[in-house]
């Protein structure tokens, strides 16, 4: 399958042919894609993958891996469109980022046109945090995390045990 785009190379397109051979995976031999989905990645991986599925490179990286587990699942509800995928990392990623924004806006709200441009209107903030690359994924990630243990923690004084279940699995 030709991935059509503009800029060959780099890796938010190697992301995207990594998640296309899994999922070729998944069609053709099931159990050895729940076994890529499941396990932390090893060698033994890369033989499961051949000319029929597409090679799938960054299965040898755990940090990079972990973004294609990730990204099959908004690939799969592109319906393989890299253009549609791009946009729903852009939207997770932004709903990440307003909701760091909306935190420091509201614990400091005299600075909240300062928070608005260092938060939303940061070129290498769009750029780095936009499209299918580890960066969105941690991105969005520092957002949320932000909100809900510092804001309800620390200043709100919120408690609860499903959010300290949460903080102790994100160690």
């Amino acid at each position: 399958m030709c991935i059509p785009i503009y800029y060959p190379g780099g890796d938010t397109t190697e992301y995207f042919r990594n998640v296309i051979a899994v999922k070729r995976l998944a069609i053709i031999d099931f159990e050895s894609f729940w076994h890529v989905m499941t396990e932390p990645p090893t060698t033994a991986h890369l033989y499961y993958f051949n000319n029929e599925t597409g090679y799938a490179v960054y299965s040898r990286d755990p940090k990079a891996w972990a973004v294609v587990k990730l990204a099959f699942f908004i690939v799969a509800a592109s319906l393989q469109s890299f253009l549609v995928t791009t946009v729903l990392c852009a939207t997770i990623s932004f709903a990440g980022i307003w909701r760091l924004f909306k935190v420091f806006a509201t614990e400091f709200p005299d600075l909240k046109k300062e928070m608005a441009i260092s938060f939303l209107f940061i070129p290498s903030v769009f750029f780095w945090g936009s499209g299918l690359l580890k960066d969105t994924f941690t991105l969005s990630a520092l957002g949320f995390f932000f909100q809900v243990y510092t804001i309800y923690w620390f200043v709100k004084k919120k408690y609860s045990v499903q959010s300290l279940f949460y903080l102790l699995q994100d160690m």
